[in-house]
């Protein structure tokens, strides 16, 4: 019951700031005691693990622009906004292939990539470096599972400098699942690692 009470004071807390003050995203984390918590940043950075976060809730914080932010991954339908992804004309190059070198290049690709089940667009993104054919099937096997999925809503976090962890919501309202996969700078790229 005490559980309870905080999470909803923790919840209640971040609707009433206004959205200046509430950042760009809000996230919920599940704790090892079976607890929750409320973050504006990534639940790997607080050790605990992301946990979606019920319909309502997700509608009020949009409301109130707590999903707002360039480094915001929304699905494909979603307007963005100006100077973001939809207007980066400049395209990086990695040998013969092109590759997202900002958090909003990674999100446009993201957006391109999740749930239309094209898991080569999704494994373009992964940091294969280092990595034999044998641990390559189960991460691309996991590469598909999250390309089936439709995305609901994203974030990165973390330094585009160094890399950081991108936060994905994906199926739907009602069955939601949370996943947070490291993001690694290599020759000037922002690649996943799971």
């Amino acid at each position: 019951m005490k559980t309870a009470i905080t999470v909803l004071l923790l919840a209640g807390a971040c609707l009433a700031l206004p959205a200046s003050a509430t950042g760009t995203h809000v996230s919920r984390c599940d704790t090892g005691d079976g607890g929750a918590v409320y973050t504006d940043g990534s639940c790997r950075a607080i050790g605990g693990r992301p946990a979606p976060m019920s319909a309502n809730l997700l509608r009020n914080l949009a409301r109130e622009g707590a999903f707002d932010g360039d480094t915001n991954i929304r699905p494909t339908g979603t307007p963005a906004r100006a100077g973001g992804p939809a207007n980066l004309r400049v395209r990086h190059q990695l040998g013969d292939a092109t590759c997202p070198r900002t958090p909003a290049e990674l999100a446009s690709r993201l957006r391109t990539s999740l749930g239309d089940g094209q898991v080569n667009r999704l494994a373009s993104l992964y940091d294969w470096s280092g990595r034999s054919s044998r641990q390559a099937t189960p991460i691309m096997q996991r590469l598909e599972r999250l390309s089936e999925k439709p995305l609901i809503d994203g974030q990165y976090f973390g330094d585009s400098a160094t890399g950081g962890t991108v936060q994905l919501v994906q199926g739907s309202e009602g069955a939601a699942t949370v996943t947070e996969i490291a993001v690694n700078r290599r020759a000037g790229c922002l690649l996943l690692a799971l």
